[in-house]
């Protein structure tokens, strides 16, 4: 991150917002502490998928890999929520998302990936009596570089189907399940073809959006920045798409996007989806409220982090009073920030200062699950220039021991904005780092000395 602005005001702005993020952080309800799950090395994690796998009552996880050797990590849990390495498999290539699901109905799950290499498709490696998998995965055709899937019935015949996203193909594709674990294509929609090359849409979303009973299509395209909607009939991805940008940030700038969430952040009966907006400089996330047609009718943007570049957002009530929380995971420096939900039913939208914890390289996803099952909401961070899953356990029940996030706040070295190719955006750069890439300018940052806030304000 830089901290470079276009003129003095903004630059005092962001350093207050800093001061005051750190004085404030002290009266959200927020206590973790955070646990290191290292990975082998070389993994390159990009996402994890929590189940029971074996059937002995704790969660174990599957984490995919942005690695050449198709490498996917399995991890055994434990009655206390722990997470130890277990074993390896071997699929088709490099693999950018994660589902468990049994497909069959034989009572054994599957683990089902999006292939990220150019090919692209997904790779199923299917299951077996105690929690054991065969070694050999299949393959289906789904698009170019797949990054993101979901399993889900969404034709309501009473099988698991599978939806798929090509980056490079700008489709999302619909892959029907027979109940046998085959499956053949439904349908396909092409995202914002009208930017024909351009699109490279990363992300998406399947539930029900407006309340109407049937399922809607939410897609996150980065080359475009914008959120996507979309009816599904019938089980069928249909046309028109409709689309909308974010508010400009940083005295107008259009800030990138690569991920969202949704929850009803007002108590007023529609959902908002969250898109951090990824750019150099103060960090921001944009808000965008669906109204009784299905369509936005309120877009707002509100101050996030200060530090870091805002990456992936996820929602839990973290502190037990009913509401949604945010916390967004930040790339280079890496960091997880949480923003307490403080606003009144009905809204606007308030979030109380960024409470934020360090120590991260990339935080490429995260998962909200209670892992110990003790009635609060944990979270597992997925760091894929570290190697590792860091388990941020909360301390909502029984209270912690040891440190908070209240302990000194280092300064960070900033990412320089001259590390990004001029022939494309931030988003995208970071949206195709490779691990060794990423790992490399984590070392490059931590060798340099730290920034001080009086060079900042020199800046």
């Amino acid at each position: 991150m830089s901290f470079h602005t276009k003129n003095s005001s903004m630059l005092t702005l962001i350093v207050a917002t800093f001061i005051a993020s750190t004085g404030f952080g002290q009266i959200t309800d927020f206590e973790f502490t955070l646990e290191d799950v290292v990975l082998p090395k070389g993994i390159g994690p990009t996402c994890v998928d929590l189940h029971d796998l074996d059937g002995d009552g704790d969660l174990d996880a599957v984490v995919a890999g942005r690695n050449r050797e198709g490498r996917v990590v399995i991890l055994s849990g434990t009655a206390d929520g722990a997470l130890a390495f277990d074993r390896e498999l071997v699929g088709f290539g490099q693999t950018d998302w994660v589902e468990i699901a049994d497909l069959d109905g034989d009572g054994h799950v599957e683990i089902i990936m999006a292939i990220r290499d150019l090919e692209g498709g997904v790779q199923i490696f299917d299951g077996l009596p105690n929690g054991e998998f065969d070694e050999t995965p299949r393959r289906l055709d789904a698009g170019r570089e797949c990054r993101c899937l979901r399993v889900l019935d969404i034709n309501l015949d009473g099988d698991l189907d599978i939806v798929s996203l090509g980056h490079y193909s700008e489709d999302v594709r619909v892959l029907a399940g027979d109940g046998t674990g085959e499956f053949s294509l439904l349908s396909r929609l092409r995202i914002a073809p009208w930017r024909n090359g351009y699109p490279f849409p990363q992300s998406f979303t399947l539930q029900d959006l407006d309340d109407n009973g049937e399922l809607d299509l939410a897609t996150i395209s980065l080359g475009t920045s914008r959120l996507h909607l979309n009816r599904v009939v019938d089980g069928r991805l249909t046309a028109p798409t409709r689309s909308w940008k974010p508010p400009t940030i940083n005295n107008g700038d259009q800030g990138g996007c690569a991920y969202g969430a949704w929850a009803d952040f007002d108590g007023d009966g529609s959902l908002s989806c969250v898109l951090p907006q990824t750019a150099f400089g103060s960090q921001w996330f944009a808000l965008f409220e669906l109204d009784e047609s299905g369509s936005v009718g309120e877009k707002t943007i509100l101050p996030g982090s200060s530090q870091g570049l805002s990456w992936y957002p996820a929602v839990g009530d973290f502190d037990g009073d009913g509401d949604p929380d945010l916390v967004i995971g930040h790339a280079l420096p890496g960091l997880v920030v949480f923003l307490e939900n403080e606003t009144p039913k009905g809204g606007p939208e308030e979030f109380l200062f960024a409470q934020t914890f360090f120590g991260f390289g990339f935080v490429r996803q995260m998962v909200v699950s209670d892992l110990e099952g003790d009635g609060d909401q944990d979270l597992v961070v997925v760091d894929i220039s570290l190697d590792k899953l860091v388990l941020m356990r909360n301390g909502l029940i029984g209270g912690l021991a040891g440190e908070t996030s209240e302990a000194d706040i280092p300064d960070l070295q900033p990412l320089d904005p001259a590390l990004v190719p001029a022939s494309t955006s931030l988003v995208k750069w970071l949206s195709d780092l490779m691990p060794a890439e990423a790992r490399a300018l984590h070392r490059a940052q931590s060798a340099e000395p730290p920034v001080t806030s009086d060079e900042r304000r020199r800046r």
